[in-house]
């Protein structure tokens, strides 16, 4: 059986679009999505477009958490930005921790865990156990 060239092929039945979990395969049938997606583009693990509950969208893969050098937003792990090993967001000063071991996190402001990366600390502070500059 085949459908018209704007309908799917679903359980025997023409539909205008590919139910939830299902991705639409060579412009002709409806597929399901790999186990571990919400929806997607593919029968792979790595070929997902949303995530359900709780999980993070990375590279195309649903994952617990996005990991170092990744931060989340929006369902989704973006890179930080070079400079961090870990950040809140993607810009210099969204940095939790320096890439290279020789920096020193330099924090925006007080009630803020989150800084810049600097070859070292400014004058009357120093450089705690956490590499940050106090």
């Amino acid at each position: 059986m085949s459908c018209l060239p704007e309908a799917a092929l679903h359980h025997g039945k023409c539909i205008s679009q590919c139910p939830a979990q299902h991705y639409l395969e060579d412009n002709s049938r409806c597929r399901v999505c790999h186990s571990s997606c919400s929806s997607c583009w593919g029968p792979s693990v790595s070929q997902c477009t949303l995530c359900p509950g709780g999980r993070l969208l990375h590279q195309g893969q649903c994952v617990e958490a996005c990991g170092e050098g990744l931060y989340s937003q929006d369902t989704t792990c973006h890179n930080c930005h070079p400079s961090c090993r870990s950040c809140v967001g993607p810009l210099a000063s969204d940095c939790l921790r320096c890439l290279k071991p020789e920096e020193a996190l330099l924090l925006q402001s007080s009630p803020l865990q989150h800084g810049v990366c600097t070859a070292g600390c400014p004058a009357h502070s120093f450089l705690d156990h956490m590499y940050t500059c106090r």
